[in-house]
């Protein structure tokens, strides 16, 4: 147990796979719908990348900054050389995690690309469109934006490749640019946990004793304009049979 805690990796992995193991109970107690399960699956990678992301945005702007100003050079330089670098691979890794799993949620959840899915178009309303996909380009405002500029400037800062003065010292004072990713990632992040959650998948088996329909089944009135849930958990009962 003691070797577990002393490795922060073995302890990530021993959480995982306890994680999996509840999982493979759940799945054995019961029936499971895979496309339910997938869309779990993928939205929890979702919010875990998330949270590490977000979660790194404001450790460099609350400790990682305020350390680097009010330190030295001796110690400016080893945190340039011990915490910076590794802060910064994990930023970038949790960013791109995040955007990848972002874009398959909205495959599974019907929002993008329905038909390859569910054969069908998946109704939301505009409203909640709207902010839905602001919020996924914001996202993909702020992944570009630790790709493009953060980090190759890092770069320059930590020595990992050439760059002229001028980039070496904005990437030295990194503040604007963090303290705008900070400011973007709350609204960003809140719409689309928000209005990127897919909406349960609850199939109702029919029972046995359902009394057979002597017309051919149609779907309830106005199942056109229902919710993706509603139209989902719709089912034709059995038809009778011919002896």
């Amino acid at each position: 147990m003691q070797a577990i805690i002393d490795n922060p990796r073995r302890c990530l992995a021993t959480g995982f796979a306890l994680a999996l193991l509840l999982l493979l109970l759940s799945l054995l107690a019961g029936d499971t719908d895979r496309l339910g399960l997938a869309a779990f699956l993928v939205r929890l990678l979702h919010v875990l990348a998330a949270m590490i992301w977000v979660g790194f945005v404001f450790f460099v702007n609350f400790v990682q900054l305020v350390a680097l100003k009010d330190a030295d050079e001796t110690a400016r330089g080893v945190l340039h050389s011990a915490i910076v670098p590794r802060v910064a691979q994990w930023f970038r890794h949790a960013s791109t995690v995040t955007v990848l799993s972002g874009l398959l949620l909205l495959l599974l959840a019907g929002y993008l690309l329905p038909s390859l899915i569910y054969g069908s178009t998946v109704f939301i309303s505009p409203a909640k469109a709207l902010v839905l996909w602001v919020a996924v380009l914001g996202g993909l405002a702020m992944w570009m934006f630790v790709h493009m500029y953060i980090w190759p400037n890092m770069q320059v800062v930590l020595g990992l490749r050439p760059g002229d003065c001028q980039r070496k010292d904005a990437g030295a004072r990194p503040h604007h640019p963090v303290r705008s990713a900070q400011f973007a990632h709350l609204p960003a992040g809140g719409a689309g946990d928000d209005c990127g959650r897919p909406p349960l998948l609850t199939w109702r088996a029919v029972p046995a004793t359902t009394p057979a329909p002597t017309t051919p089944s149609l779907p309830p009135p106005g199942w056109a304009n229902q919710t993706a849930t509603s139209r989902r958990c719709w089912r034709p009962p059995p038809r009778a049979r011919i002896s």
